[in-house]
């Protein structure tokens, strides 16, 4: 009887290191002060999503950056660069450039202040209906 659940814990935890994970519903990538420069850490969130992306190429990839609503801290200006400077990192990790798309974040999901507009996400999303 005690060997039925000692089975039991092993099979759960073999599940457990065999199950992969999901990828995040975005790939967020804050950038620092008032620069467009993709800092390290934000450099290893674009390769993510680019892996992700060119194991699923059915799909396009959304590069969606802040609304230019003005809140203290932020310089809508910042936004264009800082898209692009993702947008040409995802190209040189090797998703193509006609799957990339553009989308405005909205500021219902996110808190806008000077740090939500720092950042740009990417994400997978389906392709239109042709």
């Amino acid at each position: 009887m005690r060997a039925l659940p000692t089975l039991l814990l092993c099979l759960a935890l073999t599940a457990c290191g065999t199950m992969r994970s999901t990828a995040p519903e975005a790939y967020v990538v804050f950038f620092a002060g008032a620069g467009t420069s993709i800092t390290a850490d934000g450099a290893a969130i674009i390769k993510s999503a680019a892996a992700d992306a060119n194991g699923h190429k059915d799909k396009m990839v959304e590069v969606a950056g802040p609304a230019t609503k003005i809140v203290p801290g932020y310089k809508p200006g910042e936004a264009e660069p800082r898209i692009a400077a993702v947008e040409r990192a995802l190209v040189a990790a090797g998703v193509d450039e006609k799957r990339l798309v553009r989308a405005s974040l909205t500021t219902g999901k996110i808190k806008v202040d000077a740090t939500g507009a720092q950042r740009v996400e990417i994400r997978l999303v389906e392709k239109p209906a042709s």
